[in-house]
């Protein structure tokens, strides 16, 4: 059985919205759960609150490129006819 690529692709597209959101979701739960974590000062000088919300600004371009290059190895070639 074979499944139509616009599905498959919107289902790697949900998959790669899923991973975001988790990610959103630990943002959201660590600034209410523990809002002092969000002061610590991993490395760089900045604090967590900052590291996490580049890694939310960064995240989206990086699942991105992941998604096109999902869809690439699942296209198919289109065939091409030559005009007489």
């Amino acid at each position: 059985m074979t499944i139509d690529p616009q599905v498959r692709d919107a289902r790697r597209g949900l998959v790669l919205f899923a991973c975001y959101l988790a990610l959103y979701a630990g943002f959201v739960v660590v600034a209410v759960a523990a809002p002092a974590a969000m002061a610590w000062r991993p490395f760089g000088g900045a604090n967590l609150a900052v590291w996490y919300g580049m890694a939310l600004i960064v995240a989206p371009l990086v699942l991105a490129a992941i998604y096109l290059l999902w869809l690439r190895r699942g296209a198919r070639p289109v065939e091409t006819t030559s005009a007489p």
